[in-house]
């Protein structure tokens, strides 16, 4: 309870003036009563308690009357030269508003017999120093005895005595934060992890805050539906708004203090097959004061047993082990599979399956995968009424293994390095140098290459092989003895068979500047062009290519060598290896693997790799 309070803006004081030489003026005689213990100030003035008797000279006076437990008093009172004045003073007792409230709401307050009506409740003119008895009663609960009696300080306010005419500026009032919100929710509507039930429903709760707020939630499965003061029954609406408003989905209320009983949020119904959380935010003054979090359990989803992040894998070989993928499915409602055995190279049985029955499902190879890993999807449906899931299962199948199919030397082994064709092989090409994914196929005929990262001097293995967005297959933090390998697995080459090997390549301006063409004739390697040497930092290096320094062109690999040894059941190889530690920039010898590069360009078939057969 606050008291009220007056602010003296000035006080008019009577002149003195003389009526004469000979005698004073004859001063005017008041008496003032009123209540025992009222304090009487004239002016900035204390002149006593009542009853007392002033004696003033003629003039304009302002009173000042209090007494504890009564409203303060102010009068302006205007005296004549020996006038007699009584002034009896009335004052008014000083009342107060009084919330009662209770958990749980809607408790009758019950005093002399008379019903006051439901908490929450405001009594209004409570007069301190009085004790109120009273009963609250509430079916299903024992009746409760409550007394009060409200005391009232004695505070008196006065202006300090200066020099100064000027009243101090008044300082601005800040009144503390005092919130509550309660949850009084119906029980049933969560599950036994305090989450709300996947069906959704409506919450209710009790918000009180004794400055003006608003509420909004984070999310559009939370809705606000009303906020409202007053219902001892949270099931009704017809509580009074008392300055709320909902706009939006945001509810703005007035500074009332009052608690907010019936404030109801609609919870949607969850279809997904995880939890979810969101928040109803309380904000007064622009910040937030409360979040309360909701959190929701899953709803109905398809179950799928056997399958790790519903992905599978099957062999190049449908006569091979692993060319057949079982897994089961439970589904609340019926549900079908599309496509089911749409895919040219793989098919999906039983295409449907009751609800809430285990099933077994079957994905099968139907041939053998000559070239690229491909990759396909298949999408598993599950519906009754407005109801639906879904479930996405992808599967790839393997490419055909090295060494598989043999070359006819008929035609050139030809990759092909593109931003279209990547998809084909950029799963198969990436991470370092432990990876098992180190082959890129040739686009026609049955070629491969690899990159084998030797280098002891980097216990950190930081090489990693990458596909870039144009599709060229490269590596970062290569180290000498490092090597490209590009292999043709052939029937039989007679000796004397003459090969072609073209290709473009770069590397970054900080990769290693001197490579080697080698292949393997017998088992020896050999060069595949002119060996060239220099020296660099006291170093002799044998090499067949040179980077350019900038970084960016392309150098031309293009060789012809011609077997010795005749090949029966084995491979044509040829590999690319770095043959010095010096950056291509010119900047001298590295101590570490650096982060530079080294790439096979091409535009599709055009510069990307080929080995062909020439007279």
């Amino acid at each position: 309870m606050k008291r009220a309070g007056y602010f003296i803006f000035g006080v008019l004081t009577a002149l003195l003036v003389a009526a004469g030489c000979s005698k004073a003026p004859e001063k005017a005689v008041v008496s003032v009563t009123g209540p025992e213990g009222m304090e009487i100030t004239v002016g900035d003035v204390p002149v006593g308690r009542a009853p007392v008797t002033l004696k003033l000279n003629a003039g304009t006076y302002l009173f000042k009357f209090h007494a504890p437990g009564y409203e303060r008093r102010w009068e302006t009172v205007v005296l004549r030269q020996a006038e007699k004045r009584a002034m009896p003073v009335r004052l008014e007792r000083e009342t107060a508003s009084v919330l009662i409230t209770t958990k749980p709401v809607g408790a009758q307050l019950i005093v002399d017999g008379r019903v006051l009506g439901a908490t929450p409740i405001v009594l209004e003119k409570v007069l301190p120093g009085k004790e109120y008895v009273g009963q609250l009663r509430m079916p299903g609960y024992s009746e409760r005895e409550v007394k009060c009696r409200l005391y009232l300080d004695n505070i008196t306010v006065t202006r300090a005595k200066d020099e100064n005419p000027e009243a101090p500026a008044p300082e601005a009032l800040v009144t503390p934060l005092d919130k509550e919100i309660v949850n009084t929710s119906d029980p049933s509507l969560f599950d036994a992890n305090s989450m709300v039930v996947a069906e959704g429903g409506t919450l209710t709760c009790s918000v009180r805050v004794n400055k003006a707020w608003t509420a909004e939630t984070d999310c559009d499965w939370l809705t606000i539906t009303t906020v409202r003061c007053g219902d001892a029954d949270p099931s009704t609406v017809t509580g009074a708004n008392n300055g709320a408003s909902l706009s939006n989905g945001v509810a703005t209320v007035k500074a009332t203090g009052l608690p907010y009983i019936t404030t109801k949020v609609e919870v949607g119904r969850n279809s997904g097959g995880e939890s979810r959380t969101g928040h109803i935010i309380i904000k007064s003054e622009g910040a937030e004061i409360e979040k309360v979090a909701v959190t929701q359990a899953s709803g109905a989803q398809i179950t799928i047993e056997g399958l790790t992040d519903n992905t599978l894998e099957l062999s190049d070989n449908p006569t091979e082990s692993g060319a057949e993928v079982k897994f089961t499915v439970n589904a609340p409602y019926p549900w079908t599979i599309a496509p089911s055995g749409a895919a040219a190279w793989y098919e999906v049985s039983p295409g449907q399956g009751a609800a809430n029955t285990d099933v077994e499902v079957t994905v099968k190879a139907l041939e053998q995968n000559l070239s690229f890993r491909r990759f396909g999807e298949f999408t598993i449906t599950a519906a009754e009424g407005d109801a639906t899931l879904t479930e996405k299962i992808a599967l790839s199948q393997q490419l055909v293994s090295p060494g598989t199919v043999k070359w006819n030397l008929a035609s050139p082994v030809q990759w092909s390095f593109s931003e279209e064709d990547m998809g084909n092989y950029a799963q198969d090409f990436k991470g370092g140098p432990d990876s098992p994914y180190n082959t890129v196929l040739a686009q026609s005929g049955p070629g491969y290459l690899s990159y084998t990262h030797t280098a002891p001097s980097d216990p950190d293995k930081k090489c990693e092989r990458i596909v870039g967005s144009t599709g060229h297959p490269y590596i970062t933090d290569g180290w000498p003895g490092d090597y490209w390998t590009f292999a043709v697995p052939v029937t039989n080459l007679d000796a004397g068979t003459k090969v072609r090997f073209t290709a473009i390549t770069r590397t970054s301006a900080t990769g290693h500047k001197f490579w080697r063409m080698e292949y393997n004739d017998g088992g020896t390697w050999k060069p595949a062009a002119a060996l060239q040497t220099t020296t660099e930092t006291g170093e002799e290096v044998s090499y067949t290519h040179a980077m350019k320094a900038d970084g960016t062109t392309y150098i031309t690999v293009d060789v012809t060598v011609t077997y010795a040894n005749a090949i029966s059941g084995g491979n044509i190889e040829f590999r690319f290896v770095c043959a010095a530690n010096w950056q291509a920039n010119g900047k001298g010898a590295l101590t570490k693997p650096n982060g530079g590069t080294i790439r096979w360009g091409g535009a599709g078939t055009a510069d990307s790799p080929r080995i062909q057969i020439v007279p």
